[in-house]
């Protein structure tokens, strides 16, 4: 398990960072849908700095923006000139093998031939081009668009992208507090377990078969419901989540349609309202505002029984010391990377 502390001057983005912290656990490729201005591109640069030196950042870091006039060869690389023209060797530069995190921009843009290419070091880590075989050991792949396009939602590709998030603009409150705090960072801080971590989690698998059926009625492919019990497991381990939290987690990720009536398959009227206002503090960032719902969070949880007390008390627990701790102002750095999307909300 290895400790994370991002440091970001985004706001609005909790749910985005958490979507991108389970992906990165269980080596998922993630889709970040949003428009223009968002700060997609920014958000994932943010949370690598969680785990990367600006070395790394440097050298590991594989980013492109794909546009209609996109080859292959942006993906599996592309011929080394000054070897070939200089000593007469064929070789090729490719960037993305040695990059622990890839961030393909504009996805939606890519032709056939380019997306294709993109598939077997989303899905093996690997690259097959003519004779070469080349793994590529990245640790997050990301890809944002605009908005996937009508004609293409049941093209197989995007279904390759089990977890996706939508980026939304910032709510006009916290894009005030954004402007009147420009220098303060907001800090957060995650496990991320190990594939062997995620394997240990004891999980109630008999949750399983109402959540798989309910999927399917919802056109949600196999290749999807397949990865449930990963999914689970690993938001149990990083949110610490018991595992009808956890399944109702990953389903408002995965199928957001079904999340209410299967929330009340899976759990208590008193269970779903704790659910609920965990939810809405998690989500906030005012810092008075969070510090209200936290009190009638607690007013809540004190008509609950014993067993539902006990039950979300480590969560409560997180929340009250997260509000504790003061937010603290961090010079920001300048950065030597052009970024897409650099817009800071």
């Amino acid at each position: 398990m290895k400790k994370l502390q991002i440091q970001t001057g985004l706001v609005d983005k909790e749910t985005v960072f958490e979507t991108i912290v389970l992906a990165h656990a269980v080596q998922m490729p993630i889709l970040l849908i949003g428009e223009k201005g968002t700060a997609k591109t920014n958000v994932v640069i943010d949370y690598a700095k969680s785990f990367l030196s600006p070395e790394q950042l440097r050298d590991e870091l594989f980013l492109t923006e794909l546009t209609e006039d996109s080859k292959p060869s942006d993906i599996l690389g592309k011929i080394d000139v000054a070897a070939l023209t200089q000593h007469g060797l064929y070789k090729k530069i490719r960037p993305i093998t040695k990059s622990k995190v890839i961030i393909i921009n504009e996805v939606d843009k890519g032709s056939t031939g380019v997306r294709n290419s993109m598939l077997s070091v989303m899905n093996e880590k690997r690259i097959y081009d003519g004779e070469d075989k080349l793994a590529v050991n990245w640790e997050l792949f990301v890809a944002t668009c605009n908005e996937i396009p009508e004609e293409e939602k049941t093209n197989h590709f995007w279904d390759r992208f089990i977890l996706k998030v939508r980026v939304n603009r910032t709510d006009i409150s916290n894009l005030i507090m954004f402007m009147q705090n420009r220098h303060t960072k907001i800090s957060s801080e995650f496990n991320l377990p190990t594939m062997q971590e995620i394997e240990a989690v004891n999980f109630n698998y008999s949750i399983l078969a109402e959540v798989a059926k309910m999927l399917r009625v919802e056109g949600v492919s196999d290749r999807t419901i397949t990865k449930l019990d990963l999914l689970i497991k690993a938001s149990m381990y990083i949110f610490g989540l018991d595992d009808v939290q956890a399944t109702l987690k990953v389903i408002s990720i995965l199928c957001p349609e079904i999340l209410t009536e299967l929330s009340k398959k899976l759990s208590s009227k008193e269970e779903r309202e704790v659910m609920s206002s965990i939810d809405t503090i998690s989500k906030t960032n005012d810092l008075q505002r969070k510090a209200l719902e936290l009190m009638k969070l607690n007013t809540l949880v004190s008509k609950c029984t014993p067993v539902v007390q006990a039950k979300y008390s480590s969560a409560i627990n997180k929340i009250t010391k997260e509000l504790e701790t003061a937010i603290t102002p961090v010079k920001i750095e300048e950065t030597e990377y052009e970024l897409v999307d650099s817009i800071p909300f």
